[in-house]
């Protein structure tokens, strides 16, 4: 939860990217944001945890062990400094999803990426917009691959997005996951963050959760998910909209 909400009910996309920097930083951590976690640290949470490590040039610290063998260091380091953007203090310090998305992936990538169908198609751009952004990153770590147009191409699938789709209606969801994920992460959990990554990037806009919802499901343990429906960027020869069963893995 931002604090301009917490504290004063005041709600904006920017109280969204400050839920997202929150989720990134506790998948980098792999702790939750728990008050009180860091006592022994004199510190309240996650987020003081990493701005003071941040602050003392040992950012790398706050990295769980499992995820330094499987990732670059420099990117690790890059992406807390954009969760500690997404986490400030001042809403209007924070980036857009939107800016999040371009600092993820600089001038590298080509294709639909983390663009959303509304914006591409027709220029449309909304809340759900971000929350689609947010999709298809949450995807790209599960797998550990981009969402490059073309690249699942001997899968039958246009993208990423397709191919987590496929995956996700064949009940094999799990052969999605890059396997250093699967030596450190629960299961159950990782099937869990694929269901709110395909909820995330439904074609429909309307469907897609908002943050404060996503940040919910992440953190609950009991919460039933939704089934989501078709997302979009996928070979329009997968034409069901027909929810798919839970249970996946």
């Amino acid at each position: 939860m931002s604090p301009e909400y917490a504290l004063e009910g005041l709600f904006s996309v920017k109280s969204d990217v400050y839920s997202f920097g929150v989720i990134l930083l506790e998948i980098i951590g792999g702790k939750r944001n728990t008050a009180g976690f860091y006592r022994s640290e004199e510190i309240l949470s996650l987020l003081g945890y990493a701005w003071r490590l941040w602050q003392e040039n040992k950012a790398m610290d706050l990295v769980d062990k499992k995820l330094l063998e499987s990732c670059n260091g420099t990117e690790v380091v890059k992406c807390i400094n954009i969760g500690l953007l997404c986490v400030q203090d001042d809403p209007s310090d924070r980036p857009t999803m939107s800016n999040v998305a371009n600092r993820l992936i600089w001038s590298e990538y080509d294709g639909n990426g983390y663009m959303s169908p509304e914006y591409a198609v027709k220029g449309f751009f909304s809340v759900k917009s971000d929350v689609f952004s947010f999709g298809v990153i949450l995807l790209e770590i599960i797998s550990g691959k981009r969402n490059s147009a073309g690249f699942y191409q001997s899968e039958g699938a246009l993208s990423l997005l397709g191919y987590a789709w496929r995956l996700w209606q064949e009940r094999k969801s799990i052969d999605f996951v890059d396997k250093k994920i699967l030596e450190s992460c629960n299961e159950t959990e990782v099937i869990k963050c694929i269901n709110i990554g395909l909820l995330c990037v439904q074609d429909d806009p309307s469907e897609r959760p908002s943050m404060s919802d996503i940040l919910i499901m992440l953190s609950s343990e009991t919460a039933a998910l939704p089934n989501p429906n078709q997302p979009a960027f996928v070979v329009r020869r997968h034409t069901s909209k027909t929810p798919a069963r839970e249970d996946r893995c």
